[in-house]
C-alpha cells in the first residue's frame, strides 16, 4: 500500500513513500513479453535519519603554500539539516573576520529538506601572520565534523622594533628585534666586519619560535660606541637594519674637592671628596709621590695609620674618605687625591699640617688630698698640647714608676691619671706631673696625706729560714704592717736578745724589721723568733738559722810518728784531721792500700776527728813506710811515718829490768783537740 508503480514511456519506477526499516532488502524487476523475459536485481539499504541529515563534507580545507602579498580563496562545501553551528579556528584559537580576512556563505536547498552550504575564506594580500593551521568545525544535532588545512605564507625577512640606545660604561644593555620570515631566517649581528657572536662581551639570544632576537652587551665599554647591523636571510630574500650604541663618557671632575687642614697632634682627621666621571672614576690617595694603601701601618704597635673608605652615591659618582685616626707630626705634608677613568686623570693637591700648641692644663690636680688607709687614690688632670707633650711623674722629688700598686695612664683625649689601689701610709707624699713639649713646660702638684687605720700587726713579707757560713753576715728581715706602730722583740732559743756590738736591730717606718750579725759564728745558730704587738693584737714569726763551717781542705792537726815495736805486740798509729766537708781517710803500707777486710787491722775514728790504725800482733813483715791520705772536694793532705818491728829477744844484749826513761808531765789542751 505504501508502494506505487509509475511508467514514464519506456521507464518504470517503484516508489515507497515512507520507508521503514522492514522495507530494506533485495528487490527484483522482471520484464517479459512473448519473446521472453529479463530481470534486474537491486538491494535497498536503509540508514537512520542522522546519517542523512548530519553534516557531510563535500569539499574541505587543504594545505596551501603561497607567497606574501598574494590573494587566496578557499571554498568549503557540505550538506546538513538542520543548519549547523559554524566555528573557524586558527592555531587552536577562534578566528573572526578581521583585516584582510573575509568569510562568505551561500545555501542551496536539496530534496527532502536537506541543504547544501558553501563557505569561502578569502585572504586579501596575505601576510606573514596569516601562516598557520586553519580549521572549520561544523555541528548540528545529528553530528559534528571538521576540516583542517595549513596555509604557509612564504616571505623574506622583515625586521621590526630595533632602536638606537644610549648607556653608560659598564652598564648591561640589550637590543631587541622581531624578525618575521618564512622560512625561518639565518640572523647575524655585526659591527663592520666583526661577527658579534665571537665577541666575549656580547651574548646573542634567539627565540626562533616567537621570532624574537636579542643582542646583549654584558659590560659596555667606551670603545664599543658605534654603528651596528642586524641581517636576516632566507630563500625568499634578505633584510638588514642598522642601529647605534651611544656610550656616554666624561673625564673625572671633583664636585667636592679636598681642603687644607691644621690638626692637633694625635687628633683624628678626615678628608672627604666627591668625584664625577663617566665611566665612574676610581680614587686613590698619595702622600708626596707615594700611593697610600688602605690600612697602611707605620707605627710599632701596628695601629692603622690610614683608613680609606669609599661609597658610590650614584652610577657616575664616587665618594672617598681618607682617615688618619691619630695624626702625628710624621703625617704632616702635601697630599694628592687622584680620580681617573679610561677618559682621563684629575689630580688635586692639599696640605695637612700640624697645629702647634704649648702645653696647657684644662683641669689640674687638687692642691692637697687626704685619704684613709685602704682606700683607692685617683689623681686626674687634663692637658692639651701639640706636639703631644712628654709626661713625667714625680713623688717627693724622685721619679715615680708604674707598678702593681701604682698605675699611671694617659688617654688620647689628654686625660692623665694616677691610681693607687689600697693606699698605705707609706704612699703619703707630694705627687707632681710635669708636661712639656718644644713650646713650653707646665706642672701640677698634689700633696697626698694617708690617714692610717687601727690594725693588728700582720706580715707582708714573713721571716724565712737562713743558712750562712762562718764569718759571713747574718741578716733576718720581715715586713710588717700595723697601726699603731707595733713593738718588736727578738728571742733566740727562748732567750731575749738585746742590741749589742755584735747584734744590730732593724725597725724602719716602712714596716721593715729585722736583725743582723756582721761576723757570724757557729754559736749564732738556732731558732730566732720575732714578737710583734700593738694594742690591736700580736703576731709571731720565726726563722731557723743554720751556721755552716767554711769549706776547707784537709789538714793534719796530729801527724804520724815513726814507731818501734816488738814482734807479737800490738801497734797503734793515730792522727787527727780537720776539713770541711769531712774528709775521706785511706791507709797505705809500702804503697799498698790497707783494706778493712784484712783481719789483723782495725780502723777507728772519733767524733773529735781522731783516726786510728791498730795492728793486733805485729810481725816482721809489718815493718815499712805507713801513709795516711785525707781528701775532700777541696783538696788532699798526706802524713807518713816508719814502723820498725824487732824480734822478741836479742841474744847479744844482757837482760835488764824495765824502767821509765821520762816521767809523766802536766798538759793543758783545748776542748775538741
Amino acid at each position: 500500500s505504501a508502494c506505487c508503480y509509475h511508467r514514464y514511456g519506456e521507464k518504470y519506477r517503484l516508489e515507497i513513500k515512507e520507508l521503514q526499516l522492514p522495507d530494506a532488502g533485495e528487490y527484483k524487476v522482471v520484464i517479459k513479453n512473448k519473446c521472453g523475459e529479463k530481470s534486474l536485481q537491486g538491494v535497498l539499504s536503509l540508514s537512520g535519519v542522522a546519517d542523512y541529515r548530519k553534516p557531510i563534507l563535500k569539499s574541505g580545507l587543504r594545505d596551501i603554500t603561497t607567497k606574501k602579498g598574494n590573494s587566496l580563496a578557499i571554498p568549503i562545501v557540505f550538506t546538513a539539516d538542520p543548519q549547523p553551528k559554524i566555528t573557524w579556528m586558527k592555531d587552536g584559537v577562534a578566528l573572526k573576520e578581521q583585516g584582510n580576512i573575509i568569510i562568505t556563505e551561500s545555501v542551496q536547498d536539496l530534496e527532502n529538506g536537506l541543504k547544501e552550504y558553501s563557505y569561502t575564506i578569502n585572504f586579501d594580500e596575505l601576510q606573514h601572520k596569516d601562516s598557520g593551521r586553519y580549521e572549520l568545525q561544523i555541528e548540528n544535532k545529528y553530528g559534528k565534523i571538521s576540516t583542517t588545512g595549513w596555509i604557509d605564507v612564504l616571505s623574506k625577512p622583515e625586521i621590526i622594533g630595533l632602536k638606537d640606545q644610549c648607556c653608560l660604561p659598564n652598564d648591561t644593555i640589550a637590543f631587541d628585534a622581531i624578525i618575521l620570515a618564512n622560512p625561518k631566517p639565518k640572523v647575524t649581528w655585526t659591527r663592520g666586519n666583526e661577527n658579534l657572536c665571537n665577541n666575549e662581551n656580547c651574548e646573542v639570544i634567539a627565540d626562533v619560535d616567537d621570532d624574537k632576537y636579542r643582542l646583549v652587551f654584558q659590560c659596555v665599554k667606551s670603545e664599543e660606541d658605534g654603528l651596528y647591523s642586524l641581517t636576516a636571510v632566507n630563500d625568499q630574500g634578505s633584510s638588514t637594519a642598522s642601529f647605534h650604541l651611544n656610550v656616554k663618557v666624561e673625564k673625572p671632575t671633583f664636585i667636592a674637592p679636598p681642603e687644607d687642614q691644621l690638626i692637633l697632634d694625635n687628633h683624628p682627621v678626615n678628608v672627604n671628596v666627591l668625584a664625577h666621571g663617566i665611566p665612574k672614576p676610581t680614587i686613590e690617595w698619595k702622600k708626596g709621590d707615594e700611593r697610600i694603601a688602605d690600612g697602611a701601618q707605620i707605627t710599632k704597635n701596628e695601629d692603622l695609620v690610614y683608613i680609606i673608605q669609599q661609597s658610590s652615591p650614584d652610577s657616575d659618582q664616587l665618594s672617598s674618605q681618607l682617615e688618619i685616626s691619630h695624626f702625628r707630626p710624621s703625617n704632616a705634608g702635601t697630599y694628592t687625591v687622584v680620580a681617573k677613568n679610561e677618559i682621563g686623570v684629575t689630580e688635586v693637591p692639599f696640605k695637612l699640617s700640624l697645629l702647634e700648641l704649648a702645653p696647657k692644663f684644662e683641669s689640674k690636680f687638687d692642691n692637697a688630698k687626704e685619704v684613709c688607709q685602704g682606700e683607692d687614690l685617683v689623681l686626674q688632670c687634663k692637658v692639651i698640647g701639640s706636639p703631644i707633650p712628654l709626661i713625667s711623674w714625680i713623688k717627693d722629688g724622685e721619679q715615680l714608676k708604674p707598678s702593681e700598686h701604682i698605675r699611671l695612664t694617659s688617654s688620647p683625649s689628654g686625660i692623665l691619671t694616677l691610681e693607687i689601689a689600697n693606699i698605705q701610709p707609706s704612699d703619703s707624699g707630694a705627687y707632681k706631673v710635669i708636661i712639656s713639649n718644644p713650646l713650653g713646660e707646665i706642672s701640677s702638684l698634689c700633696a697626698v696625706a694617708v690617714s692610717p687605720k687601727a690594725e693588728q700587726p700582720s706580715f707582708v713579707e714573713p721571716l724565712e729560714d737562713v743558712k750562712v757560713s762562718v764569718g759571713e753576715q747574718l741578716k733576718l728581715q720581715a715586713r710588717v704592717i700595723g697601726f699603731p706602730a707595733p713593738e718588736i722583740k727578738w728571742i733566740k732559743n727562748g732567750i731575749a736578745l738585746h742590741p749589742s756590738t755584735s747584734i744590730n736591730f732593724i725597725n724602719n717606718p716602712n714596716g721593715l724589721v729585722g736583725l743582723s750579725i756582721d761576723n757570724v759564728q757557729p754559736e749564732d745558730a738556732g731558732v730566732y723568733k720575732c714578737l710583734i704587738a700593738n694594742k690591736e693584737g700580736e703576731i709571731e714569726g720565726s726563722s731557723t738559722v743554720t751556721v755552716c763551717a767554711v769549706e776547707k781542705e784537709p789538714e793534719f792537726i796530729r801527724e804520724l810518728h815513726d814507731t818501734n815495736c816488738i814482734e807479737g805486740f800490738p801497734v797503734k798509729m793515730q792522727v787527727k784531721v780537720l776539713g770541711n766537708p769531712l774528709p775521706d781517710i785511706k791507709w797505705f803500707n809500702n804503697g799498698q792500700e790497707i783494706l778493712p777486710k784484712e783481719g789483723r787491722y782495725t780502723f777507728t775514728e772519733t767524733k773529735d776527728n781522731n783516726y786510728c790504725l791498730q795492728i793486733k800482733e805485729a810481725n816482721l813483715k809489718d815493718s815499712g813506710l805507713y801513709e795516711v791520705v785525707a781528701s775532700n772536694a777541696i783538696g788532699t793532705a798526706l802524713s807518713k811515718a816508719r814502723l820498725q818491728v824487732a824480734l822478741k829477744t836479742d841474744e847479744s844484749m844482757p837482760e835488764v829490768p824495765p824502767r821509765f826513761l821520762s816521767s809523766i808531765r802536766d798538759v793543758n789542751a783545748n776542748e775538741g783537740d
